[in-house]
């Protein structure tokens, strides 16, 4: 974390597809729907493949999202991907996912993204988690050149807004970044044989559903084993 705060942080530049970032952020209609909650998707599709640092970004969109469930108690949670604009070398486009929660009062929206800050302790104590993490997404997301900002009526909701322009990915860098992977790593069967037995251990059962699809996304017959794991307070 201290890396990321002192701006010294080394991005990936890897080819990726938007769409397959959207599809990964669709996990939390699950966790959305165990509380009862709907979860709304409005969605643009993306063609070309950009250029970036995936995982970190993938990161920060899990944070704003696990944030909306895990502080929303009815209602519904929305995630909207936009293109706002495109020429021949980028795209940019806009994530927001907004939540129909607690809210957060307008005196603490400023301090939100401080380090090892959070907006109210009873609220924590109530929802069962501090909802840290945008002081790290923040400075994440700026690194990548982009902006994150917040707005929310207190009781009401709250909307998280990401901005990012992603250059498009040329021939030429496809080309490099497949030759750059190793070969047991560009054919999965030859890492992963058929039936195979794999342990997840998180205590989280959101982060144990993302993994088992990105395990499972490449090879049908794999199976993930969840193990129950109890952890002392």
């Amino acid at each position: 974390m201290g890396k990321v705060e002192a701006g010294k942080l080394d991005l990936e530049c890897r080819p990726f597809n938007l769409n397959e970032l959207s599809s990964d952020a669709r996990l939390f209609s699950t966790a959305a729907s165990k509380k009862g909650l709907k979860f709304v998707e409005e969605i643009d599709k993306f063609s070309p493949e950009v250029l970036g640092d995936m995982p970190r970004l993938r990161q920060v969109l899990t944070n704003l999202l696990s944030n909306a469930v895990k502080f929303t108690k009815k209602g519904s949670i929305t995630l909207r991907v936009k293109k706002l604009a495109e020429d021949d070398k980028s795209i940019k486009v806009r994530w927001e996912v907004q939540d129909t929660g607690v809210g957060i009062k307008r005196e603490a929206i400023s301090s939100l993204f401080k380090p090892f800050h959070q907006a109210d302790v009873s609220t924590s104590r109530q929802f069962g988690g501090t909802g840290l993490g945008l002081s790290i997404s923040k400075n994440l997301i700026e690194l990548m050149g982009g902006s994150i900002s917040l707005t929310s009526d207190y009781g009401v909701g709250t909307k998280m807004t990401v901005e990012l322009k992603l250059e498009k990915a040329c021939e030429d860098s496809l080309n490099q970044a497949s030759s750059s992977v190793p070969k047991s790593v560009q054919d999965v069967s030859d890492v992963i044989k058929e039936n195979t037995w794999v342990l997840v251990v998180d205590d989280n059962e959101l982060n144990r559903s993302i993994i088992a699809r990105l395990l499972t996304k490449s090879k049908a017959n794999l199976s993930v084993i969840f193990p129950i794991v109890s952890f002392a307070s």
